[in-house]
């Protein structure tokens, strides 16, 4: 897998064509947006979550156990 990552002051993006996740340290959120393709064949990305910055790095501990 591809991870593509890009950061500046305010956020980090890290991306791997399948989804995306954005952290935002000014909001302390996380929103998760996923690829799609649209009916005229545009890639497009959608947000199927936003979470608090700490419920992800929870979820991150559960999922390295």
């Amino acid at each position: 897998m591809t991870l593509k990552t890009q950061s500046n002051t305010r956020v980090m993006t890290i991306d791997d064509d399948n989804y995306r996740l954005v952290f935002d340290r000014v909001d302390n959120e996380v929103r998760v947006f996923e690829h799609y393709v649209n009916g005229e064949g545009q890639p497009k990305l959608r947000t199927t979550r936003i979470v608090p910055f700490s419920t992800l790095i929870e979820i991150l501990k559960g999922e390295m156990k």
